[in-house]
């Protein structure tokens, strides 16, 4: 019937807390709300800042390679204190407030 085709009921859930255990759902959530806070601040300012690099006349693709780049050298300075990969990461992020900084650049395609 009807429960054999949904699948899901509490005998169900309770089945799975028993077997996962109370670490690995609790763990679970934590993961979740890590992903929701994300996409939460980042994706808005990610999108923002796309929008200013294609208004300043740079290619928006630059913003996405400066934040891997960063993201990248701030995975390699973690423990080490590397001085160089710090002050090229600090070189990105002045890059990017420059750019930021562009006046609006208009063209004769938009409205």
């Amino acid at each position: 019937g009807g429960a054999a085709v949904s699948g899901f009921n509490s005998q169900n859930v309770d089945h799975l807390v028993n077997s996962l255990g109370t670490g690995a759902i609790i763990i679970g959530f934590i993961i979740f709300t890590i992903i929701y806070a994300w996409s939460m601040l980042a994706l808005p300012a990610l999108t923002v800042g796309w929008r200013r690099f294609k208004d300043a006349g740079v290619s928006p693709w630059w913003l996405i390679a400066f934040n891997v780049v960063s993201a990248f050298l701030s995975a390699l300075d973690r423990n080490a204190g590397n001085v160089p990969l710090s002050l090229i990461a600090l070189l990105l992020v002045i890059v990017q407030i420059v750019i930021f900084a562009l006046p609006t650049k208009f063209r004769d395609d938009e409205a």
